[in-house]
C-alpha cells in the first residue's frame, strides 16, 4: 500500500524533473553569458591600456567605451571611467579652414590621412598625436596639401589652408594663314645710306640754286656795268662766291650719293 501513491502520480514527478532541468539550463546560460561579458570587459580594458601606451588614443577610447558599460564589473567599470576622462583630456582636436587668396573662407572637402571629415559645422575633430596629412579640394582652386604635427593635449587647433585659384586659359583662336609677302631679294638700306643719300640730294639742290643765280648775276654784269666799266669788285666777288658754292655743293652731292650707292651695293651683296 505504501508504493501505491508513487505509481498513482507519475506525471507529477516528471513535471518536477523537467522544471529542475529547465532551471539548471537557464542558470547555466546566464552564467555563460555573464562569463562572456566579463571576458569582453577584461579584454577591452587590457586593450585600452595597450593602445594608450602606443599613443593610439582614438583606438584606446573605443576600447574604453566598451568596458564602461553597466554589464562590466564595478571595479573594471570604475577604472575605465577614469581612463575615459583622461583620454578626453589628452586626445588632440583640430579644425581645418580653407581660405581663398584674398583670405575669405572657402567651402571645401577636407581629408585627414585619406579619411574625409565633415567641416561644415566648424567643429574640431579628434586625431591621434603625431604627423597628419591634410588634403583640401574646392571647385575653382588647385588641390592643396599640408602636413602638420599634433601633440597630446593640443585642443581646438585651427589649421588654415590657403588655396590657389585655377588660372583658366582662354582657348587660342585659330590663326588665319597669312599670304607670304613677295620676296624681292632686296635688303632694307642701313640708316647711313639714307643719311648720305639725303646729304647728296640737298647738295645737288644747293648746286642748282647757286649755279643758276651765279649765272644770272654774271649775265647781268656783262650786259650792264661791264659795258661802261662801272662794275665793282664786290659785284664780281659775289658772282664768284656763288659759283664756288655751286661747285662745292656739286662735289659734296656726287661724293655723298656715290658713297651711299657703294654702301647699299655692299649690303645687298652680303
Amino acid at each position: 500500500m505504501l508504493g501505491a501513491p508513487a505509481c498513482r502520480y507519475p506525471h507529477a514527478r516528471m513535471r518536477v524533473s523537467l522544471a529542475v532541468v529547465a532551471s539548471a539550463a537557464i542558470m547555466l546560460a546566464a552564467t555563460s553569458a555573464h562569463a562572456d561579458d566579463l571576458q569582453t570587459c577584461v579584454r577591452s580594458a587590457e586593450q585600452a591600456q595597450s593602445e594608450r601606451r602606443q599613443h593610439r588614443l582614438l583606438s584606446a577610447r573605443e576600447q574604453v567605451m566598451t568596458c564602461v558599460r553597466v554589464t562590466c564589473p564595478s571595479l573594471i567599470r570604475a577604472d575605465c571611467g577614469r581612463w575615459l576622462e583622461e583620454l578626453d583630456t589628452v586626445i588632440p582636436t583640430l579644425a581645418v579652414r580653407a581660405t581663398s587668396p584674398t583670405g575669405d573662407d572657402v567651402s571645401a572637402s577636407v581629408e585627414i590621412d585619406g579619411q574625409r571629415i565633415d567641416v561644415r559645422s566648424g567643429a574640431a575633430v579628434r586625431v591621434d598625436p603625431g604627423s597628419h596629412v591634410i588634403v583640401v579640394k574646392a571647385d575653382g582652386y588647385e588641390r592643396a596639401e599640408r602636413r602638420v604635427m599634433v601633440t597630446e593635449g593640443e585642443r581646438g587647433r585651427v589649421i588654415s589652408v590657403p588655396l590657389t585659384s585655377v588660372v583658366k586659359v582662354a582657348p587660342a583662336l585659330p590663326r588665319t594663314p597669312e599670304e607670304p609677302s613677295p620676296d624681292t631679294g632686296l635688303k632694307p638700306p642701313s640708316p647711313l645710306v639714307y643719311v648720305l643719300a639725303g646729304v647728296g640730294l640737298v647738295s645737288l639742290g644747293s648746286f642748282t640754286y647757286f649755279g643758276l643765280t651765279g649765272k644770272s648775276d654774271a649775265s647781268q654784269l656783262r650786259s650792264g656795268c661791264n659795258i661802261n666799266g662801272t662794275c665793282t669788285q664786290s659785284d664780281v666777288d659775289d658772282v664768284k662766291t656763288k659759283y664756288l658754292v655751286a661747285d662745292v655743293s656739286l662735289g659734296i652731292g656726287i661724293v655723298s650719293l656715290g658713297v651711299a650707292a657703294v654702301l647699299w651695293w655692299q649690303q645687298q651683296s652680303r
